[in-house]
């Protein structure tokens, strides 16, 4: 009974394991075929794991220990993650990036081999051999080199090189250099995997070059290394003369600076005029035409002149408009100076406040009077109308109030300044008491002046209004508060 029992488990483990087995039989490894690389370039291969199966794996991944000994051409491989679910039926893709080293023989294909297993059978494992063709520069970057073969002076060179990278993998070190006796531009340049890319030059040939023929040398480089190189011989062209003056009129506050061109030869001709003005000169200058470039203090026109005909240029600087205005406005402000201070201009302002420890805010306030004509003023009164929670201190630094009443409208204090001079200026300064303790803005009405002219008119000047900030915390002293 035993032996039966026994025989029985045995054939149980050795189901589960065939089981098992024919689970892990299931999953299906493909790639991309054999990949090219660069030497010292990195690629990226896209594996895609399929599960055919109805049941779940558990699977790891592992590369050869020797691909990257010493021994070795390559110089890592890394995957990432190393371990994953793969449900049945269903597929994913694993990214593996592989880097060649630098010493590694080109035109020759390298293997090294992906594990993968089941992680609760590591015995269970199938390999997927990697194939990597390391291949030379030249036919890692391809290069279509097109250049002008002829420009006129004044114009732009062009060339126009468009590369192709013919790896699946960034090449971050190529270099475009175009150069000749008139120029030179290095310009480096980073592929993607497969892009086609098109690099145009531009070289302003200057208007005085010398005609005659030059050479272009086009290279393309990849790790420092000659991918594709082509000599474009150019001529730079020859320029008919063209003739013609310059002729300055100038008058008051203007100048003209007139410009002609005239074509000679038997073919158009491009030509330029270069006149520098100061900004100041800019401010005030018209064109006809307007210039091509415009730089700072420096005018450019770029000028085609055919044959038996003459193209002009004028600019003038012109300053009368500003001029006229410039007087009127001083005109103006004299004439309105003349205006505005005739008569008597009344203006009350707050010298300072402080707030006692009563809570009661103290103000002094002063009021300047000043006759802009030269006539007297006559019987002349100062009227200041207080609010009822203010009072006057009776203490005045000037002059002494006439009177000092008490009305509905609150408290009236009045100046008699009799005769006030022409051009005669009077300061009166005053200080009141906040009559309650008022926290806030205060506003102080307008103080009135009456007087009689030389003819016996009546006429009121009131001043501006004040406001000031009363019961600040800045406690003033404490000190004796005066009551009418």
């Amino acid at each position: 009974m035993k032996i039966k029992t026994i025989l029985a488990f045995m054939a149980v483990f050795a189901l589960m394991a065939a089981f098992a087995s024919a689970r892990f039989e299931d999953l299906e490894i493909t790639g991309p075929g054999i990949e090219q690389a660069a030497a010292g370039s990195t690629i990226k291969v896209i594996l895609t794991i399929n599960n055919k199966g109805s049941d779940n794996l558990i699977l790891g991944v592992s590369r050869d220990p020797f691909a990257t000994l010493e021994s070795s051409w390559f110089e890592s491989i890394m995957f990432s993650p190393n371990t994953f679910k793969l449900d049945g039926l269903d597929s994913r893709e694993l990214e593996i990036s592989i880097k060649f080293k630098k010493t590694v023989p080109t035109d020759s294909t390298y293997q090294t081999a992906i594990t993968f297993y089941q992680l609760d059978k590591p015995e269970l494992k199938k390999d997927f051999n990697l194939m990597i063709r390391a291949v030379s520069p030249e036919n890692i970057l391809k290069a279509k080199i097109e250049a002008d073969e002829m420009v006129m002076p004044g114009k732009n060179y062009k060339a126009k090189i468009t590369v192709e990278n013919n790896l699946n993998a960034v090449l971050p070190e190529s270099e475009i250099v175009v150069a000749s006796e008139l120029f030179e531009e290095r310009r480096s340049i980073i592929l993607t995997p497969w892009q086609e890319r098109a690099e145009t030059f531009e070289f302003p040939i200057k208007d005085n070059e010398k005609p005659g023929a030059y050479t272009a040398s086009i290279r393309v480089y990849y790790d420092k290394q000659l991918v594709s190189k082509k000599e474009v011989d150019f001529t730079v062209t020859t320029v008919s003369d063209v003739g013609g003056d310059e002729q300055i009129e100038e008058g008051f506050l203007w100048k003209r600076i007139s410009v002609t061109r005239q074509g000679s030869g038997n073919t158009p001709t491009e030509t330029t005029y270069r006149k520098t003005l100061s900004s100041f000169e800019k401010l005030f200058a018209s064109y006809s035409p307007e210039p091509t470039e415009d730089e700072g203090d420096s005018l450019k026109w770029a000028l085609t002149v055919n044959p038996g005909t003459t193209q002009k240029v004028i600019i003038t600087i012109n300053y009368r408009p500003a001029f006229w205005a410039a007087l009127a406005i001083i005109a103006f402000t004299v004439f309105a100076l003349f205006i505005f201070r005739r008569g008597v201009s009344l203006k009350k302002e707050i010298i300072s406040h402080k707030t006692t420890h009563d809570g009661f805010t103290e103000i002094k306030a002063r009021i300047h009077i000043k006759n802009h004509d030269k006539k007297y003023l006559h019987d002349a009164v100062l009227i200041e109308v207080l609010p009822h929670h203010m009072h006057p201190k009776m203490e005045f630094s000037t002059l002494h109030p006439e009177a000092v009443e008490k009305g509905e409208k609150g408290i009236r204090i009045r100046w008699h300044l009799d005769k006030v001079a022409g051009h005669e200026e009077r300061i009166i300064t005053y200080t009141v008491l906040t009559k309650i303790g008022i926290i806030g803005d205060i506003e102080m009405q307008p103080t009135l002046l009456r007087y009689k002219s030389k003819e016996g008119k009546v006429i009121s000047v009131k001043s501006n209004k004040v406001s000031f900030i009363s019961g600040h915390k800045d406690i003033a002293p404490k000190h004796k508060i005066e009551h009418l």
